[in-house]
């Protein structure tokens, strides 16, 4: 006598392979749910870093702005130039 691998397919047995299913697949979508949330925050905190360093930079920029504007140069030895000659700008591209 062959062996029939349909005879124990009954609905119970669908229903139990379709829930196992089903499972595996909300398993399989929290993990992926969870790597997306660990991918944001790693993101947000790399992109809060890189905010800070900005603001250090500028920080810089406008301190050392301001010590050359306030910097007196003719105590420092400079002279103000003679005379002030204007020349023509340059062509905004390099290419004609």
């Amino acid at each position: 006598m062959l062996h029939n691998p349909f005879h124990a397919f009954t609905p119970v047995s669908a229903a139990a392979t379709f829930a196992g299913a089903l499972f595996v697949s909300y398993v399989a979508l929290i993990a992926f749910v969870m790597s997306l949330a660990t991918l944001s925050v790693g993101f947000t905190q790399s992109e809060r870093s890189d905010e800070a360093t900005v603001a250090t930079l500028e920080a810089q920029y406008l301190s050392d702005l301001a010590m050359i504007t306030n910097t007196n140069y003719v105590a420092l030895g400079y002279a103000k130039p003679a005379t002030t000659v204007f020349v023509p700008a340059a062509a905004a591209t390099a290419l004609r």
